[in-house]
């Protein structure tokens, strides 16, 4: 039996549809959802498809994010039984039903002490959005970029993500440093130290669209957006940023710390002139 975590907020459709697609394997799969606050109805089907589905569990925990969403599914999941493993899902993945069925193929010749991600395309099925990292330059411990079947994977983006019950009990479950980002390649940081091989599972499982508009909101540094940037849980937060940095980053933490705030300071002198005019005006 295997544990499905996953977190939802104000994605209604999407949710539903993959909530359902997955509860309809009753008898391999129970579903642990928590929904972070979503105000758009999303808590109110849920709880319908809970009638319907008796192996879907709901909780609802207001402002929580992606991370501390996952880790309390992860706990109240595996309080509840001893699961053969774990399946991180993010609730916008569109996936086929038939895809589900070579997944649950493929489960049979997973490794116990491997951990398996997913990769996730576009819409056009033309590039890997999300999935497998692999390190893109030997000088720094925390640059990655998307991995290829040939390469070497360090970690991973957390949305479609196995894990079997043999690693949780080597390595425990997502930290509770994080509350939104970092908390997925933590993890498979933590795993590659403790030399638990990351794997990719062969064929994509289905698409997400690159969260475009995420990054471009962490793409520079403002008078205006200083604060969601430092301080907010789906911004660069210092105290997260930091912790990542000197877990992970070696001797050179220091530097991968700073520089990220650095690369954000893209002033020149006609913004400054703009953003003045701007705050005078209003």
């Amino acid at each position: 039996m295997i544990a499905v975590l996953i977190t939802c907020f104000n994605r209604k459709n999407m949710t539903l549809d993959i909530v359902a697609k997955f509860a309809k394997y009753s008898k391999i799969f129970d579903l642990y959802v928590v929904d972070g606050g979503s105000s758009d109805g999303t808590p109110e089907l849920l709880k319908t498809l809970c009638k319907e589905f008796p192996n879907i569990f709901l909780f609802l925990q207001e402002d929580y994010y992606w991370a501390e969403s996952m880790r309390l599914a992860w706990e109240i999941a595996s309080r509840k039984q001893s699961y053969d493993g774990f399946l991180l899902l993010n609730d916008d993945l569109q996936i086929e039903n038939k895809r589900i069925v070579e997944f649950l193929e493929e489960l049979t010749h997973f490794r116990n002490f491997e951990i398996q991600v997913g990769q996730c395309q576009d819409d056009l099925r033309a590039n890997i959005t999300y999935g497998g990292l692999a390190k893109k330059s030997a000088k720094s411990q925390l640059h990655f970029r998307i991995a290829q079947s040939e390469d070497e994977l360090v970690t991973f983006n957390g949305n479609f993500v196995f894990v079997p019950k043999e690693v949780v009990s080597k390595i425990g479950i997502l930290s509770k440093r994080f509350r939104h980002s970092f908390a997925d390649i933590d993890y498979g940081l933590r795993a590659t130290k403790r030399d638990i091989p990351i794997r990719l599972i062969p064929n994509p499982v289905g698409t997400t669209k690159y969260n475009a508009a995420w990054s471009e909101s962490l793409s520079n540094l403002s008078p205006r957006n200083w604060r969601h940037i430092l301080l907010d849980p789906k911004g660069i937060p210092v105290k997260e940023w930091l912790y990542f940095c000197y877990t992970h980053g070696g001797i050179l933490w220091p530097a991968n710390f700073l520089i990220r705030y650095l690369k954000l300071l893209r002033f020149t002198s006609r913004n400054d002139k703009k953003y003045q005019y701007e705050e005078l005006e209003n």
